[in-house]
């Protein structure tokens, strides 16, 4: 009965679809699927379950067309509740079988992302193997992309001729690709020296790509006007390609955009407009551009001594030394030394920036690079005399193995003994790969992870440094409708760091009855986003009943959904908006630190030996003293910390031409 309330409501979207199209009754009664496509109609208009019902029939009739576009939205989760990889590669494969170039393409472009995202040597060879099958079918029945494709994945010389047939045939990527190799003399990544350099050429082919709207083009052929390499120099013309790659959210161009209006390159001086670019590079990861922000908000700061200049500039220079930038490293290694502004001083840290920043610093001989290489030294120099020999042989060790590093998440977590700060698993765990992040801040002090229990949630990190301050738990049960509040820092990966309280009380007990885990649970009804996990739930005296658990893995998965996704999964965001956030009870807590201190024999000063009877009072006994929520704040922020969580950065994935729906008839001979 309800698969045919479903066919009924599928035949009523699909008249609309059709009349809404321009298509009157008569033309939908006579039409025939051959001459209008009725899938792909729906596809446009975002009626996607309308559209993977018509594409999933035709594609059981064999039509190749639809099959690649069932995998199309089955890859994407588009009209499903999930992606759907593996079906997805299943429908490329018997629409490539029948020699369907956009499907050969496609199924390449996944066996790239399979042979990306194994750690096997055999199995990446053999993922790439058949990619390179697939864009070869493709290729040689004249399709561009999988000729761009099948040059950026091989190291062979014959692939330079794919490329070259690509970019004759218009295809944008490959175009600015050979622009690229006659830029470099080189044509491959891995092989060089086979043509020589030609920079008119080179910009001959950037402008083919650039005109047709291509944003690294734009932004490439931009760098040749600014300079007049291969063309006459052109500011204005410059600064015009520029502006097209940044509003193509290119971080190059939105970078050198910036550069632009900053210096008043091929346009008025205009220091809004730089500020704003060099703030949309930033947020895309531009390293230059982070460390100019941090530049800016720090000439702000000398002059309103304001916190939150003081605190923007922090944040973006350390994202950017993060990353590798010299002079943000050589910034850091002074903010530590002096202790500027909120960071503390620490000498350690201090002789482990400036020592990176000179290990990156380059060429020497350069007069901007020396001059920042002779004062670094002179400060490093200057903070070895205060250090021992086994702290510098393992800062020095430090330096040596250091890899360039992204922010990626951020939690709360709090000081529960001098040095130790309690959180949440699954702040710490990174959950595509099920692995430790590589490393933790609060905010800017390094800290190290020592243990975590997935189970129950709960993780614990050691501060070499320490803090006076610390949490205070209280043993005493608690009960149904007692008041409770939070302090954390929501979202402070991208939010200040000055952390948010909310109020509410205590609700239930109840649990998610697929994860039985969560009878370690209490519920609660004060409001709570993603970065307050890990913080402490707090009674109305100040005092922790529990670790807020809000944003664990399962939520993740059934509140998080695609707006593509058809409706039935609103239910589940209304819930979300009821305030069903959960906290783990302390004496979880207790059991978690007994047994890491017995596991690791950790000199940790935690009340485990306190007897916790920890659960609802029945004769409504317990009269708890009331502080105001300012008076809580300012407790709490003592020993209350943002977690901030790095991942190494990675080589960003090969960067081959996926087809979409849209652009089938784009590229059809």
């Amino acid at each position: 009965m309800n698969r045919n309330y479903t066919r009924i409501a599928i035949i009523i979207v699909v008249i609309f679809t059709l009349v809404s199209s321009g298509y009157s009754l008569a033309q939908i009664k006579t039409e025939t699927a051959a001459n209008y496509d009725l899938g792909i109609a729906a596809y446009e208009r975002g009626h996607y379950t309308v559209a993977l019902y018509d594409f999933e029939t035709r594609a059981n009739q064999g039509d190749k067309v639809a099959q690649f576009c069932l995998a199309y939205m089955l890859k994407h989760g588009m009209g499903v509740r999930a992606p759907k990889p593996n079906e997805a590669l299943k429908w490329y494969e018997k629409s490539a079988e029948q020699g369907y170039a956009p499907a050969q393409n496609n199924l390449g472009f996944l066996y790239v992302r399979r042979a990306e995202a194994t750690k096997s040597q055999d199995l990446k060879m053999r993922n790439l193997k058949n990619a390179e099958k697939w864009f070869k079918l493709a290729a040689e029945q004249g399709y561009a992309p999988a000729q761009f494709n099948l040059y950026i994945i091989l190291d062979k010389q014959e692939v330079l001729d794919w490329l070259v047939k690509a970019a004759k045939q218009g295809y944008a990527p490959a175009q600015n690709q050979l622009g690229a190799t006659y830029s470099l003399g080189s044509f491959h990544f891995n092989l060089g020296g086979d043509i020589p350099i030609d920079l008119q050429a080179a910009a001959e082919w950037y402008e083919k790509a650039a005109d047709q709207g291509y944003g690294p083009a734009q932004g490439n052929l931009g760098t040749y006007y600014e300079a007049g390499k291969g063309v006459k120099q052109n500011y204005a013309k410059a600064f015009k390609l520029y502006k097209g790659a940044a509003e193509q959210e290119f971080a190059v161009g939105q970078f050198s955009l910036a550069l632009c209006y900053h210096y008043g390159i091929g346009v008025p001086k205009n220091s809004a407009e730089a500020f704003r670019w060099f703030f949309s590079a930033a947020e895309n990861g531009h390293v230059g551009a982070q460390n100019n922000l941090g530049a800016i908000y720090a000439k702000r700061y000398a002059k309103s001594q304001k916190d939150e200049d003081a605190e923007m500039s922090d944040r973006w220079h350390f994202r950017s030394a993060q990353q590798g930038d010299t002079l943000a490293q050589s910034s850091f290694g002074t903010r530590f030394e002096e202790a500027l502004h909120e960071i503390p001083q620490d000498k350690e840290e201090a002789y482990f920036w400036y020592s990176l920043a000179l290990q990156n610093i380059g060429d020497f001989e350069n007069a901007e690079n020396k001059d920042v290489a002779i004062r670094v030294t002179e400060a490093r120099d200057r903070i070895r005399k205060s250090l021992k020999s086994r702290q510098i042989s393992e800062l020095e060790k430090r330096v040596k193995n250091w890899k360039p590093k992204q922010l990626h998440s951020s939690g709360t977590g709090f000081y529960i003994s001098k040095h130790y700060i309690l959180t949440n698993a699954h702040v710490v765990i990174d959950s595509s790969s099920d692995n430790e992040f590589n490393e933790f801040r609060i905010p800017y002090k390094l800290v190290e992870l020592i243990a975590y229990d997935k189970d129950v949630d709960l993780a614990l990190l050691y501060d070499k440094k320490g803090n006076t301050d610390m949490a205070t738990f209280r043993p005493q049960p608690v009960k149904f409708g007692e008041k409770v509040s939070i302090f954390g820092y929501p979202q402070s990966h991208a939010l200040s760091y000055k952390g948010n309280i909310t109020d509410g009380i205590i609700s239930g007990t109840s649990y998610l009855v697929n994860r039985p885990q969560h009878k370690d649970l209490f519920q609660y009804t004060a409001p709570v986003q993603r970065g307050n996990s890990g913080g402490p739930v707090f009674d109305g005296a100040g005092n922790v009943i529990g670790v807020c658990s809000t944003g664990y893995s399962y939520y993740d998965k059934v509140f998080t959904k695609d707006p593509s996704i058809s409706g039935d999964w609103l239910p589940d965001i209304i819930n979300l908006a009821q305030n069903i956030n959960f906290a783990i009870k302390s004496s979880v807590v207790k059991e978690f630190i007994s047994n890491v201190k017995t596991r690791l024999d950790l000199a940790l000063d935690f009340p485990v030996q306190t007897e916790f009877h920890f659960g609802f009072d029945k004769d409504d006994n317990i009269q708890v003293p009331s502080i105001s929520l300012p008076e809580q704040r300012a407790q709490a922020e003592k020993f209350t910390v943002p977690v901030i969580c790095y991942k190494n950065k990675v080589e960003p994935p090969l960067e081959v031409a996926e087809i979409r729906i849209e652009e089938l008839e784009q590229y059809a001979k």
